[in-house]
Order: structure tokens, then C-alpha cells, then sequence
């Protein structure tokens, strides 16, 4: 049987990686990049995959991003879209080596209308004591994500014409 505090660990562990996949509703309807962080380490790095996916896009094998990098490049992007709605799924939690893993859809609109859905798989490493994220994996639909990359990459272009 499990003990108390390797069950409380779960459970804490549980409910920031749901926290962290709530950002994007959060940070959407707060208008405010940083709340991405906020379950974070302050040397957690950002790592996008699959690997095609970055090729695609012209980024090099093992790109990723500081929290500033994504906060930044979120507050460009979130003049662009919007989050209305998310969803976690499959949410499991490894408590002996400190990960947990999911996927997620969020759904909303970019500022031409457009409707989208983004659908993801995570892979999150936490600290010792399971209070913070220290490492993140998100693994993208190749198409999907390049679809919606390049879309809202043109809405800037516009943006700024």
C-alpha cells in the first residue's frame, strides 16, 4: 500500500501539471504571458518536438525556449489568438521519477475569426520535492502545429502592414 505522502505527492503533482495546462486559458483571459510560468522553475526550459516539426519550421534539433523566450514570443502571439476552452486528458503521474505526462486540446479563435484546435502531448520533470516543473516536452501534431504556426505568423504580417 501506498503511503500518505508518496499519495500526497501524486495528488500535488497532479494538480500542477492540470495548472500548468490551464495556463493557456488563463494567460488568454488575463492577457498575461508570465502566468505560463507560474508552476515553473526559473531555469525551466521549453523543449518542442517531434523533431520533424522543428525541421519543418527551419529551428535546429533540440530547440527550446528560456521562461522569458516563450513569455515573449507568447505576447506577440497572443495579440493573434485567443483561448476559450481546454481540455486535459491521460493525465499520469510518476512520482519515483519526479514526471507526469498528458495531452491536451485548446480550442478558441484567431483575431481574422478563424476557429482553431490544438492538440498536444506533454511531458513534464519536477523538481525534488514535486512543487515545480524543471523540464518541459511538448510534442506537437506536425501539420496541425505548422498550420497554425504559419497562419498566425501571416496575422502578424498583416498586424503590422
Amino acid at each position: 500500500m501506498e503511503t500518505t505522502p508518496t499519495r500526497d505527492l501524486e495528488h500535488g503533482m497532479k494538480a500542477i501539471t492540470e495548472k500548468f495546462l490551464r495556463a493557456y486559458l488563463d494567460a488568454s483571459q488575463q492577457n498575461d504571458p508570465t502566468v505560463f510560468s507560474a508552476t515553473l522553475t526559473s531555469d525551466c526550459r521549453r523543449y518542442i518536438g517531434p523533431p520533424i516539426f522543428l525541421a519543418t519550421m527551419g529551428l535546429p534539433e533540440g530547440f527550446s525556449f528560456t521562461n522569458t523566450e516563450y513569455e515573449d514570443l507568447s505576447r506577440k502571439d497572443m495579440a493573434i489568438w485567443t483561448i476559450t476552452s481546454w481540455r486535459a486528458r491521460n493525465i499520469t503521474v510518476d512520482v519515483a521519477n519526479r514526471k507526469s505526462a498528458a495531452t491536451s486540446e485548446y480550442v478558441g479563435s484567431l483575431s481574422d475569426g478563424t476557429s482553431f484546435s490544438r492538440n498536444l502531448a506533454w511531458f513534464l520533470d519536477f523538481n525534488e520535492d514535486g512543487s515545480q516543473i524543471t523540464r518541459i516536452y511538448q510534442l506537437n501534431d506536425t501539420q496541425e502545429a505548422k498550420d497554425f504556426r504559419l497562419k498566425v505568423e501571416a496575422l502578424q504580417a498583416q498586424d503590422k502592414a
